[in-house]
């Protein structure tokens, strides 16, 4: 099976799209760092805030020039290990460049959030000459996950066990 090829016309259908989708996913965080003032400290995650925390933390091993992740939390003696490399390169990028960690952090979700839409639909693509269905494939992938922040609107702050802000 022969992938079709994308029309000029499909492709601006695409960017834009994508970037809709990421720019809809990214208003949460957008609006919480702008209620950020001297009072209030936003740490760059809306909901799941400890994972979002501990990538911070793997991104300033990087930034302070650690190249091994370190298990700082635990009594017992772990070795340096190579893990989580992408998150130390990128606090190695946002120290050369000056940037927040999270700043950083934020760019590289939407940037690889991106290729993973552009993925998704040349996946799609693979498979189906018809527009249509690739469309069809490709909004429901980049719909269906990624959501969890709408159960802080239904007031739902701590379902399965996850701390919102």
């Amino acid at each position: 099976m022969t992938p079709a090829r994308m029309t000029w016309a499909e492709f601006r259908w695409l960017l834009t799209a994508s970037l809709v989708v990421l720019l809809l996913a990214s208003l949460p965080t957008i609006y919480a760092w702008s209620l950020a003032d001297a009072d209030h400290v936003f740490t760059g995650f809306v909901y799941n805030t400890e994972d979002g925390n501990s990538y911070i933390a793997k991104m300033r091993l990087g930034a302070t020039g650690e190249w091994l992740f370190h298990i700082f939390y635990t009594v017992e003696p772990h070795d340096p290990a190579l893990a989580f490399l992408l998150h130390i390169l990128l606090g190695k990028l946002a120290a050369a460049a000056g940037l927040s960690l999270v700043l950083v952090y934020h760019l590289a979700r939407v940037l690889f959030g991106l290729a993973l839409l552009w993925t998704i639909y040349a996946f799609a693509a693979r498979f189906t000459p018809d527009v249509i269905t690739r469309r069809l494939a490709w909004a429901l992938a980049a719909t269906g996950s990624g959501l969890g922040w709408l159960l802080l609107l239904l007031g739902q702050s701590h379902w399965l066990g996850a701390l919102p802000l």
